[in-house]
């Protein structure tokens, strides 16, 4: 569903100008030279890369949210184990899967009329691999600043919703406390 909004944004990000300097110039050129498929560009790798990354940071936060509340002696409901559960699982999941989150990009970021790099997500695997420097220099090239946006990412919105959810339902509700 936001596909179409990531294109038009990484658009904006890699080529800026006149043609692609604005959110509707850029749908405008889109939908002008490719029609809707030029929205969904990568749609495949972008479903791929939250199949995996999003699992995993969201699978991942009890566990972590565990481990602090026994080894760190807290209080299972503060909002700083919650954030700071939330900011590990962020950067844990963006970490281990960058390579689809930068096979995504790649696709997304094609400009109208140029020829497709990539047949698939697999051939882009291994074009990048082969021709960019293997799996730290290729594959996992602007990790570091995907894993900085995944961890503040998934702090506001899982660890936040965490607080949030405990503050509203046990504090202003008087429901049964829970640790989740």
């Amino acid at each position: 569903i936001t596909n179409p909004i990531d294109v038009i944004k990484i658009k904006n990000q890699q080529y800026g100008g006149a043609q692609f300097g604005t959110f509707s110039g850029t749908a405008q050129v889109l939908w002008r030279g490719q029609g809707v498929r030029g929205f969904y560009k990568g749609a495949a790798a972008s479903i791929l890369r939250e199949m995996t990354y999003s699992s995993l940071r969201m699978g991942l936060y009890e566990p972590i949210k565990d481990v602090f509340i026994v080894y760190g002696n807290v209080e299972p409901n503060s909002p700083l184990v919650k954030w700071s559960s939330a900011f590990l699982s962020g950067a844990i999941g963006a970490a281990i899967f960058n390579p689809f989150d930068l096979v995504k990009v790649r696709f997304q970021s094609q400009l109208p009329g140029e020829d497709k790099p990539y047949s698939s997500i697999r051939h882009a695997v291994q074009t990048i691999y082969q021709t960019e420097g293997g799996l730290v220099r290729g594959l996992y090239n602007g990790t570091f600043p995907t894993v900085v946006r995944a961890a503040f990412l998934t702090c506001a919105q899982l660890g936040s919703y965490d607080v949030i959810k405990n503050n509203l339902l046990v504090q202003r509700l008087g429901m049964p406390h829970t640790t989740t």
